[in-house]
């Protein structure tokens, strides 16, 4: 499950210096009977952490991390770029459950430990082109969201896009992917145990 159809090739990875805490997330909703097995993300550079979390959501959530916690986990990246990270704790759905992945990205940055958030770019404007190449992005209501200053909003409506319009470009979707294969439903009750750390390597997309 994906909504950053341009991935890597045309993301941009936003530094945030904020002294308060910032998320990014994806909502996605199984089409089918599956079992979660990973999530991916952009790394900023060697040697970030990520604390990933998976929340099962129901129509009277309005926010990614309302939900139910399923399983969390956090990873230490050894590298730069895209990287798929398998969960720890599998997190079983069905067919039409809408769920969460929320994601922290910290790494030190100029003798600070920063946030970062990753996501599509694309053109601001129609008259704006890189290298002769003017891509376009949307990102659709309820579909990703950046925590910042003690509350969600959309991507275009956060920081993140002040700092890309700096350049004459705009955001589109959190670059987040959910990896899962077709199982049989299993109805119990998922409660976060902390599912632990590990060190991940990275690999170029």
């Amino acid at each position: 499950l994906q909504y950053d159809l341009l991935g890597y090739s045309n993301g941009s990875i936003v530094e945030l210096s904020n002294k308060s805490q910032v998320l990014q997330a994806n909502i996605f909703t199984a089409d089918e009977d599956m079992i979660l097995e990973a999530v991916s993300l952009t790394s900023p550079k060697n040697n970030a952490e990520v604390k990933t979390s998976i929340y099962l959501l129901d129509s009277a959530d309005d926010t990614p991390d309302s939900g139910h916690l399923a399983t969390t986990q956090t990873d230490y990246l050894n590298g730069q770029f895209y990287t798929r990270i398998d969960l720890g704790e599998p997190v079983s759905l069905k067919a039409g459950q809408a769920f969460s992945v929320v994601q922290e990205i910290t790494a030190e940055s100029r003798g600070a430990q920063n946030w970062f958030v990753s996501v599509e770019c694309g053109s601001a404007s129609d008259t704006y082109n890189y290298r002769g190449i003017n891509s376009k992005v949307v990102s659709n209501s309820g579909e990703s969201y950046v925590f910042q200053n003690g509350k969600w909003s959309d991507p275009a409506n956060s920081e993140v896009t002040k700092q890309l319009q700096n350049v004459g470009l705009k955001a589109g979707n959190v670059m987040i992917k959910a990896f899962g294969n077709p199982a049989p439903y299993i109805d119990s009750v998922q409660t976060a145990s902390g599912g632990g750390s590990s060190k991940v390597d990275l690999e170029s997309e």
